[in-house]
């Protein structure tokens, strides 16, 4: 199961818990930084995820804590073996409380002499509607962004109730007058199965006119699940989306069908993003990096974190490592979710747990779903691609 958490996308306890995965309490800096420097030696691009506090109280000072996230950068940025190039940065919805544009201004201009391609890499703002102003969006916009997730997680309630669905309409009118060229909404599955006027609801979401639409939830394989998604493709194909992956529907010009056009459709922590790069670095409390063959959780105390990045050490309470047969099955799950196939020709792609999952997908090859490839590859069918959850089961 896919869990969210202020729309930032946790690996599934399948992958997370599974056979050759190990967790690692409170690990060291040191271990992590070999894990992002093996990263970026292999592929030097990052997705860098801005991770700020969605809720604030009478403590919160946001100047001690753009610094505190300037220092962690630095951190980082010392043990990088090459130079190191912007992919996507990703920047959470929480910022609505840096209180002031010259703290964004600081942070990202830290970033931006930090790193190359800064100026062709993506931007992408996450907002709350009930937690952002014009005033920041625009402000945002003059330093950069132009892209919209628009964050609908925070339950059913969000599209049912009229007064949060107009603001949710103004704001994503205003970002498009603005010059934002994209708009991409997450909502999940099980907030339209707990709707009460479920049509409304989808109708609504519909009205905002996103450019693409992510379900998180949609390979949870609850049996309520199966009737929702049948009724979600039916409301969005019609309007000219096409689900490019499990989940994620997107309008033929934004930058998630281009990717999965050209091949560069990626997936991982922060969900589907138009860009790869092997590593993600995750800055702030509570949040998630990724260097494939590891993860490491900065853990949500605000005063903790604050603490160790004072000491000069990463405020890391978890690290996940996955041996090699399963950051392989890791890989083949991404390709079959972002690329639609999966290729084993070399034996470095190949191990037992892959034989396995073959197996089980001899079903849905008799059903036309997938097709092999002089047994050195398998690919989705059209067929298959309307029942993406089934395939990626077996997996």
């Amino acid at each position: 199961m896919v869990q969210v958490e202020n729309g930032l996308f946790i690996i599934p306890d399948r992958e997370a818990m599974g056979e050759g995965v190990a967790k690692r309490p409170y690990p060291s800096t040191n271990w992590w930084m070999e894990k992002v420097e093996g990263a970026l030696l292999v592929h030097p691009a990052i997705t860098l995820h801005i991770r700020v506090p969605a809720v604030g109280d009478e403590t919160w000072d946001a100047a001690a804590y753009v610094q505190s996230l300037i220092r962690e950068w630095e951190l980082y940025r010392v043990h990088f073996p090459v130079p190191a190039r912007l992919s996507v940065l990703w920047m959470d919805a929480g910022f609505a409380l840096l209180d002031s544009p010259c703290r964004w201004k600081e942070l990202l201009e830290v970033l931006r002499r930090s790193l190359s391609n800064w100026s062709v890499g993506l931007k992408i703002l996450e907002v709350f509607p009930l937690l952002t102003t014009e005033d920041q969006l625009f402000r945002l916009w003059e330093l950069g962004f132009r892209q919209l997730r628009l964050n609908l997680l925070e339950g059913a309630g969000m599209l049912e109730k009229k007064s949060n669905f107009d603001t949710a309409l103004h704001l994503v009118q205003q970002a498009r007058k603005m010059g934002y060229r994209s708009v991409k909404a997450l909502w999940r599955l099980d907030y339209l199965g707990q709707s009460t006027h479920p049509k409304e609801a989808m109708d609504r979401l519909i009205f905002l006119r996103p450019d693409a639409v992510e379900w998180p939830d949609w390979l949870d394989m609850d049996e309520s699940n199966g009737p929702l998604r049948k009724e979600v493709r039916s409301a969005f194909f019609p309007l000219g989306y096409e689900e490019i992956a499990p989940g994620c529907f997107a309008l033929s010009h934004d930058p998630l069908y281009k990717a999965f056009e050209t091949g560069d459709l990626s997936f991982g922590i922060q969900g589907y993003m138009p860009r790869y790069a092997r590593l993600t670095l995750g800055l702030g409390v509570n949040a998630y990096s990724d260097a494939w063959g590891s993860m490491a959780h900065t853990g949500a105390d605000l005063f903790a974190y604050q603490q160790k990045i004072r000491e000069g050490e990463l405020a890391l309470t978890e690290g996940i490592t996955w041996d090699e047969e399963a950051a392989l099955m890791r890989l083949h799950r991404n390709n079959l979710r972002c690329l639609g196939e999966i290729q084993w020709g070399e034996p470095k792609f190949q191990c037992p747990a892959l034989w396995t999952a073959l197996d089980r997908l001899t079903p849905l090859e008799k059903r036309g779903l997938v097709e092999r490839y002089a047994d050195k590859g398998l690919v989705l069918t059209d067929k298959g691609r309307k029942e993406w959850e089934l395939v990626l089961e077996a997996f």
